[in-house]
């Protein structure tokens, strides 16, 4: 059998372009805040050339789909309900290998691993990161009532995940 040095270096090339390419996340963790936006951080090796770009971001835990980007534009028609006018990409970034993902307003149902997936000319990749919701506690109010037979003690606060109070005496 007789290679051409020609094809060999050709092969070469490829495989050392593929294996330089890279999906990863800045943070393996972060916290959002009920009611605010959260960023779910993607980078990737980028390409000037989007044509063959695609971006889709899912849940790991039942592979629903958050967002998706391919064709140069955002193609929404499988993404689940749950996450329907809350995400975004930011598209001008992408060429820069910016994937990263946005959901406004956070709930409790968004808490959870998601799994950024990337493809284009220079390769495949994804990466992971984990969603963990949390809230802001209200400052607690309390208030003593009393009357000629009955003293009433109230106590309010709100947050996630739920306030526990206990009473000792």
């Amino acid at each position: 059998m007789f290679l051409n040095l020609r094809d060999v270096s050709l092969c070469c090339v490829w495989i050392i372009s593929v294996a330089s390419f890279r999906v990863g996340v800045s943070e393996r963790r972060i916290v959002a805040v009920r009611g605010r936006p959260a960023v779910l951080g993607c980078e990737f090796t980028p390409d000037p050339d989007l044509s063959s770009l695609v971006v889709t971001w899912q849940r790991q835990e039942d592979s629903q789909v958050v967002h998706s980007y391919y064709y140069q534009q955002d193609n929404l028609d499988r993404q689940s309900p749950e996450y329907h006018n809350r995400t975004k990409l930011y598209i001008s970034e992408l060429g820069k290998g910016n994937a990263s993902l946005r959901i406004n307003p956070v709930g409790p149902k968004d808490a959870g691993r998601y799994l950024c997936q990337v493809s284009n000319a220079k390769g495949t990749g994804n990466a992971q990161i984990e969603l963990d919701y949390g809230a802001l506690y209200s400052e607690p109010r309390f208030n003593i009532h009393v009357n000629s037979t009955t003293v009433t003690v109230q106590f309010e606060t709100e947050g996630f995940p739920k306030p526990e109070v206990i009473w000792l005496g």
